[in-house]
């Protein structure tokens, strides 16, 4: 990956993101690269030994280890979403520019300006002609997306496929942050990273194909 395609990403990441175990943020690495500009270039090629596992297993096992965070719902429970490494939302955004792949044009959470908006004005146009709205809320849905089902689907673009195979094939570890220090740590072996660069394309590509498979 080059250091432009890097410095394209990392301003496209948002600043008000949670952050991981590797303390690493988008102004971070901004400052690092604005003191000395090859650092940009050096990080494209990190990237890409990121996604090729170029890494010992005990490297690839730290940087595919998550933040497990529960969020109260409103209606009671908990919204259990994993923050990635900073690393690997950086590769996966490289990675997905890369791919060029793209998702039904009638979802609009990716590369979508003003989604949500957009979503409120159709559904609002649409019951005005006389259609009926359908709300369906899929109890813990990223968690229960089927791997082995994406796999099949991503097969035609080997960079994409590199990257699931590198960061989903394998079991990772999810740490839980308590009171007092205390912590412990869950294995990850099926679904989706609510917080990774990918979750939402693998989640909208699963949801719209695996009907066909």
């Amino acid at each position: 990956f080059s250091g432009q395609k890097v410095c394209g990403i990392l301003k496209k990441m948002s600043r008000n993101a949670a952050g991981c175990i590797d303390g690493w943020s988008k102004d971070l690495l901004w400052q690092a690269m604005q003191c000395d500009p090859t650092i940009a270039d050096s990080m494209g090629v990190i990237c890409q030994w990121i996604n090729d596992e170029v890494f010992g297993s005990l490297v690839m096992d730290v940087i595919r280890l998550g933040r497990l965070i529960g969020i109260p719902k409103r209606e009671g429970g908990i919204r259990p979403i994993v923050v990635s490494a900073f690393f690997v939302k950086l590769t996966g955004g490289l990675v997905l520019d890369r791919a060029k792949m793209k998702c039904s044009p009638m979802q609009f959470a990716l590369d979508a300006t003003d989604g949500a908006a957009r979503i409120v004005h159709l559904a609002r146009s649409g019951f005005q002609a006389g259609k009926a709205i359908l709300r369906f809320d899929i109890r813990n849905a990223f968690n229960v997306a089927r791997r082995a089902l994406i796999r099949k689907l991503i097969v035609s673009d080997p960079d994409m496929l590199r990257y699931f195979m590198t960061m989903y094939a394998p079991s990772s570890k999810l740490c839980v942050f308590g009171p007092d220090g205390q912590f412990a740590f869950v294995d990850s072996e099926e679904g989706v990273r609510q917080g990774d660069a990918f979750s939402s394309f693998f989640f909208i590509f699963f949801k719209e194909h695996s009907y066909y498979i």
